[in-house]
């Protein structure tokens, strides 16, 4: 295997924010084994993954690598930190169970009404389309466009649990609805 790539976290192109993009110089991802949109793993303290592409032209040779706030904290790192970033593989995720995070806000509880009282699980597809691509990790936090909102789900487990898996067209995703900790 290729030896991982450090690189400095820094903040993530504009519309690169909540797609799972690790951005890294071309040479990084030469040297990494990698073809373009292919799947890392984002280690610091915790690791993620992320789908890898290259960075502009005006950030080559600076040794950073491009990443939302969501793939930063999903790593255990800020911004200026420094990460290893490697080559990982991907099995496609067969389900995924997940839990809003947040405030009960309106728009959250409408999206969970709709979900439970779909005949069909639409909602399911429709998680599933949203998130399709995304490479995830038990334990991460993604993001979903929902009527012009931006939610933010926890994935509480996946199968296959262990490693990376990327959501498909066939993902089955259920949802939990809100937990409650106990005091």
């Amino acid at each position: 295997m290729k030896s991982p790539v450090r690189a400095t976290a820094v903040e993530a192109y504009t519309r690169d924010v909540g797609r799972s993009i690790a951005r890294l110089d071309p040479k990084s991802i030469e040297g990494l084994g990698l073809a373009e949109g292919g799947i890392v793993e984002i280690k610091g303290p915790s690791s993620t993954a992320a789908k890898c592409l290259p960075l502009y032209p005006s950030d080559w040779g600076h040794g950073i690598s491009r990443m939302d706030a969501m793939l930063r904290y999903n790593s255990g790192v800020s911004t200026g930190d420094l990460v290893e970033v490697r080559k990982t593989s991907a099995s496609s995720a067969r389900r995924v169970l997940l839990t809003p995070l947040g405030e009960r806000s309106e728009v959250t509880n409408f999206f969970i009404k709709d979900w439970q009282e779909a005949e069909e699980p639409v909602e399911s597809k429709f998680a599933a389309e949203a998130l399709l691509g995304t490479p995830v990790v038990n334990g991460d936090f993604v993001m979903v466009d929902y009527r012009n909102h931006k939610l933010f789900f926890l994935i509480l487990e996946k199968e296959p649990s262990a490693g990376v898996s990327v959501v498909g067209r066939e993902t089955k995703v259920d949802l939990v609805p809100w937990l409650t900790v106990s005091p």
